[in-house]
């Protein structure tokens, strides 16, 4: 019912927009891109696939290059060209005056609490540009792998770098995951390549099939979308376990599948105003 009402929302949505003003407002094209993320959440591949192409062939909006990567993370501006933003959620010191975005819980010269993973870094090749935005450097005197991807803090406008929601790079691997698991797989190579060229233009193109192909999608995902909220939703899509490196606390490294810990709990206040509300187990 949840799913049905999210994607009525967006078809409805769909219907009545009719422009794009900028990244910060939705448009009917950044409507299908989020119709297109929930169906790929269900696990509708077929559709994902279908709407994520739409995205992609007529949406007007273009892959950020490698040239232009670092600065476009770097801008706290809105895009109005239509290159890879399709929405973002805008900070600015008057809609958020306060320490509390996401940049300053990544930047060192702000809360600092999270940084990359040596398993993670591993991943990215010298040549590529998504590596550029983990600068290896020191937190409380121990080597650390600082996340660079959101730098504003550091400058003093901790309001000023906005929320990525909805990137172009994202509908890619949709629908390079979606064509892979519908079995055309040219098709899916296409789309991972593309974004690879954009990425790691000295990289060998994929020329995977079957589980290996939707793997290194997965990893593909796992590396563009780092450090913006998707991974932990990709492995409950995929049921995947949570096994980490020694890098955490020992009770955090192992997570299986199904444990309770993976289910966020419900909040007091919906407890509160709905006694036939159950918590979630373990809360």
């Amino acid at each position: 019912d949840v799913y049905n009402q999210i994607l009525a929302d967006c078809d409805n949505a769909i219907a009545k927009m009719k422009t794009f003003v900028n990244s910060s407002q939705f448009s009917p094209t950044a409507a299908k891109a989020l119709k297109a993320k929930v169906l790929f959440q269900k696990g509708d591949y077929a559709n994902a696939k279908t709407v994520a192409e739409d995205v992609i062939s007529s949406g007007g909006f273009t892959l950020v290059s490698p040239a232009s990567f670092a600065t476009y993370w770097a801008s706290p501006n809105l895009r109005t060209d239509k290159v890879e933003t399709l929405f973002e959620v805008s900070f600015t010191a008057l809609e958020n005056n306060g320490t509390n975005s996401l940049s300053y819980i990544y930047n060192q010269d702000g809360y600092g609490d999270m940084l990359c993973t040596d398993d993670l870094y591993a991943l990215y090749s010298n040549t590529d540009v998504r590596q550029k935005l983990i600068i290896p450097g020191t937190r409380g005197g121990s080597p650390a792998l600082i996340v660079n991807k959101l730098p504003n803090a550091a400058k003093g406008l901790n309001n000023d770098d906005n929320t990525k929601v909805i990137r172009l790079s994202e509908i890619y691997l949709i629908a390079a995951e979606s064509e892979a698991r519908a079995g055309t797989e040219a098709n899916a190579l296409n789309y991972l390549n593309a974004l690879l060229a954009q990425r790691d233009p000295s990289a060998t193109p994929y020329a995977s099939t079957g589980a290996q192909l939707v793997s290194d999608i997965i990893t593909e995902r796992r590396k563009e979308l780092a450090f913006e909220g998707n991974r932990f939703q990709d492995m409950n899509r995929l049921k995947m376990d949570i096994a980490r490196n020694g890098q955490y606390p020992v009770n955090a490294r192992s997570i299986p599948y199904g444990d309770t810990r993976r289910v966020y709990p419900i909040p007091q206040g919906e407890t509160d105003a709905n006694p036939n509300m159950t918590q979630n187990p373990g809360y």
